[in-house]
C-alpha cells in the first residue's frame, strides 16, 4: 500500500512540482500567484458543492455536479485573471522580482499550476480515503490494474491540463482587451478551454465501462490537444512581443 501511495504521488505531482521548482520558485510573486490560484480553485469547488447539495433531486447524479462545476471553475479562473490584471499597475506585479523577469505568460503558468495542484490535492484526498481500507481495489474496466494507478493517471493528466488551460484562457482574455465587438476571433480559445474541460470531466463517467480505454484515451487526447494549443498560443505571444 505504501508503494501505491508514493507511486500515485509521483505520477500526479511530478510535472507540476518540476515546473514549480524550475520556473516559479525563484520568484516570490509567482509563488504567491500560484498559491492564490489554488485558493481560487478551492472557492470554485466550495460554490459547486453548495449548488450540488442544494439541488436535492440530482444530488446522486454525478453528471450534474460536472455540468455545474466546470463553468464555475472557469468563472473563477476568469475572476482571478481580472484581479491580476487590475493589480498590474497598482501592485506592479509585472515588475522584475530580483533576477527574475515577470511576464504575463509566467503569471498565467503560475495560476494554472495553482489550479492544477489544488485539484490534484482534492482528488488525492479521495484516493487516500479509499487507500485506508483493507486490500487492493481493482479498477473497473481495467483488468490487471488497480484503482490507484488508473486514478493517478487520470488526475495527473487533468493537473497538467489545468496548467495548459490557464495559459490558453489568460492569453485569450488579454487579446479580448485589444479587440472590438461582442464576439471576437480569439474567443475560440475560451470555447476550447471550456469544451476541453467538459470533455475531460465527462470522460470520467465512463469509469464503470468494460474498458478503461473509454476513460484514459479521451482524457489524454484532451491533454495532448491542450498542450498543442497552449504551445501555439505561447509561441504567437512571444513572437508578437519581439
Amino acid at each position: 500500500m505504501i508503494a501505491d501511495l508514493f507511486g500515485s504521488i509521483f505520477i500526479i505531482y511530478s510535472v507540476p512540482v518540476a515546473v514549480f521548482w524550475f520556473v516559479l520558485s525563484r520568484s516570490s510573486k509567482l509563488v504567491i500567484t500560484a498559491t492564490a490560484g489554488a485558493f481560487m480553485w478551492l472557492l470554485s469547488a466550495f460554490v459547486s458543492g453548495i449548488i450540488w447539495i442544494a439541488v436535492t433531486p440530482l444530488k446522486n447524479d454525478f453528471w450534474f455536479l460536472l455540468l455545474v462545476s466546470v463553468p464555475i471553475q472557469e468563472l473563477f479562473r476568469y475572476l482571478w485573471w481580472k484581479v491580476l490584471h487590475k493589480a498590474e499597475k497598482g501592485l506592479s506585479t509585472l515588475s522584475p522580482d530580483g533576477n527574475v523577469v515577470i511576464t504575463r505568460e509566467k503569471m498565467s503558468l503560475a495560476s494554472g499550476i495553482g489550479f492544477g495542484i489544488m485539484y490534484g490535492v482534492m482528488m488525492s484526498c479521495n484516493m487516500l480515503d479509499i487507500m485506508s481500507g483493507p486490500g487492493m481495489i481493482p479498477a473497473p474496466g481495467c483488468r490487471g490494474y488497480n484503482y490507484f494507478f488508473i486514478s493517478s493517471l487520470i488526475v495527473g493528466a487533468n493537473v497538467i491540463a489545468h496548467i495548459m488551460w490557464g495559459v490558453i484562457a489568460f492569453r485569450a482574455w488579454e487579446e479580448r482587451l485589444h479587440g472590438e465587438g461582442m464576439i471576437q476571433k480569439t474567443d475560440w480559445k475560451i470555447l476550447f478551454v471550456l469544451l476541453a474541460h467538459y470533455g475531460s470531466s465527462f470522460a470520467t463517467l465512463n469509469a464503470v465501462n468494460d474498458s478503461c480505454a473509454t476513460v484514459v484515451i479521451p482524457i489524454f487526447f484532451v491533454l495532448i490537444s491542450s498542450m498543442i494549443v497552449a504551445w501555439t498560443v505561447l509561441k504567437v505571444s512571444i513572437k508578437m512581443k519581439k
